[in-house]
């Protein structure tokens, strides 16, 4: 049987192209020899000295997968923190922010006030304690918005100065370590 261009994978397999009667040069792998009949007859046709080893992707390649895993902890952090928000209730938020904080201030105009004090008598609080309520959970969003773009920062930062695999890792080890705390201590999200 005719070989070519062995190497080992990343998992332990070997690719291989073979030499078909009918088909010309077709690749194949396996990941036991003893597998399949035809796994023990291309093994045997490969010198094992002759077999390349495993290269995986370079620094910069794996440093660009880690930043894109970065950026997507940070929007599952975000999703985490509106998590049962319809896109319909978050448009309100800003807007219930300002008409409570208005309210509170004594400068609401009536279209806040009556935003308050109709929500307010429906849920059965006084538009006072809503309105607390509003600006205490906008203060703990806001916050919790700066916490998730100050990881994604940190980590980008760090990733960046890296410049072998194993420095590589250990940052993104560390960021993972630093959103899973951030993620335990939010708690389940807005709410």
């Amino acid at each position: 049987m005719k070989t070519r261009n062995p190497k080992y994978t990343e998992t332990g397999a070997v690719e291989v192209e073979i030499e078909h009667p009918d088909f010309g040069w077709i690749p194949f792998s396996y990941n036991d020899p003893e597998e399949t009949a035809l796994a023990a007859e291309v093994a045997a046709a490969l010198d094992p000295n002759m077999i390349a080893p495993f290269v995986g992707p370079d620094v910069e390649t794996r440093k660009a997968e880690a930043l894109r895993a970065v950026d997507t902890a940070h929007a599952t952090y975000l999703s985490l923190l509106i998590e049962h928000a319809t896109p319909e209730e978050r448009d309100t938020w800003l807007v219930k922010a300002e008409a409570a904080q208005a309210y509170l201030d004594g400068t609401a105009s009536a279209a806040q006030t009556a935003l308050i004090e109709t929500e307010a008598a429906g849920g059965g609080r006084t538009p006072d304690e809503l309105a607390q309520k509003i600006i205490v959970k906008d203060i703990a969003f806001h916050g919790h918005i700066g916490q998730a773009g100050a990881l994604r920062a940190s980590g980008r930062a760090a990733l960046k100065a890296t410049a072998t695999h194993d420095a590589l890792q250990a940052a993104l080890e560390a960021f993972y370590a630093e959103v899973h705390a951030a993620v335990d201590a939010l708690g389940g999200g807005q709410s």
